[in-house]
């Protein structure tokens, strides 16, 4: 009896590690750097960059950056324009994109309920798209973070292209003000797509920024 219920254990026990070892292999790794170049109260200019990778495949997806200018209309209101430049190295997912030209423009509102800041944003972005055809896409988010030195933060954001909901993301995270200029954010998200635009997806994303709201998502 001992027997059959150590082997019964050891079966479970590798079916548990090769379903996690599967899982893991679909687990994308996006590294976030902000840095603020200017900020006089009322205009604020940031340097973005962003790299994308499977570490469990040893792959390569896509880098991206570019600026971000913000302009603080008044304590609640931001009006947010930017461009990155987005490469893609080609792979099972994207076999012909090799990069694109990425526009947008938008705006954002926030507002303290209690002790937690809201926030919802809303962009439309432009791909000019070296191979293909060019596409658009609009996305609107709201988050809610508590503003402590270790902040904990919730947001979904919604993405729709010219077919209907291209994406809906779900992240959850924690920020923290490391030191003087720098700070940390460390956040986990699972993104529902259909098949069309590659199926869902599972991401770990850090951002490390310097001289800027440490807190401010891209």
């Amino acid at each position: 009896m001992r027997i059959a219920s150590a082997i019964l254990l050891l079966g479970l026990c590798s079916s548990l590690c090769a379903q996690t070892q599967r899982s893991l292999s679909h687990v994308e790794l996006w590294n976030w750097f902000f840095w603020e170049a200017f900020d006089n109260g009322k205009f604020r200019v940031r340097g973005v960059a962003q790299i994308r990778s499977q570490p469990h495949r040893d792959t390569y997806l896509r880098s991206q950056g570019g600026p971000i200018l913000e302009w603080q209309v008044n304590k609640r209101w931001n009006l947010i324009t930017g461009y990155y430049f987005q490469e893609f190295r080609q792979s099972e997912r994207d076999p012909e994109q090799r990069g694109a030209h990425r526009p947008f423009v938008g705006f954002e509102y926030a507002h303290k309920i209690r002790k937690v800041d809201f926030e919802t944003r809303h962009l439309y972005e432009y791909f000019k798209n070296l191979v293909g055809p060019d596409s658009a896409r609009l996305r609107s988010r709201a988050r809610f973070e508590f503003p402590v030195k270790l902040s904990p933060f919730a947001q979904n954001e919604v993405f729709y292209d010219d077919l209907g909901i291209q994406a809906n993301r779900s992240e959850a995270g924690v920020g923290w003000k490391v030191f003087g200029p720098l700070g940390f954010q460390l956040s986990a998200f699972r993104e529902i797509r259909p098949q069309r635009t590659g199926g869902s997806r599972t991401v770990i994303s850090t951002r490390i920024t310097f001289n800027g709201p440490w807190n401010k998502s891209n």
